[in-house]
């Protein structure tokens, strides 16, 4: 009797620890991870997802959303930057969806 309760809640254990550890994976994958600085773009006003993702999916159609910019072009590896995103509402009417893609390149 009692080595069945030690085993239980070692199970009990091992199963917590897995969990912990799914836990701590996934919060690591989710964090937003920039070295340098955030791209700078000057249209960002009509990109909902970079003002308030949470905005992101008010229209019941999806929105692509796709820039470009490239400052000092006279000069060789002058910043290049390049953000694509992609919003949506989901088939319930209840939440949506997004993917937010950005490419910053500073050669100098």
């Amino acid at each position: 009797m009692c080595s069945k309760g030690i085993l239980t809640l070692s199970v009990n254990n091992m199963f917590m620890m897995k969990k912990t550890i799914w836990i701590i994976l996934l919060m690591f994958l989710m964090t937003d991870l920039h070295s340098q600085q955030m791209p700078m773009f000057n249209q960002y006003v009509w990109n909902r997802m970079l003002m308030n993702p949470a905005q992101s999916y008010l229209n019941e159609e999806a929105e692509l959303f796709a820039m470009h910019r490239s400052q000092w072009s006279d000069i060789s590896g002058g910043p290049n930057s390049q953000l694509m995103s992609l919003s949506g509402m989901l088939k319930n009417k209840k939440s949506g969806a997004g993917l937010l893609f950005t490419h910053d390149r500073i050669g100098l």
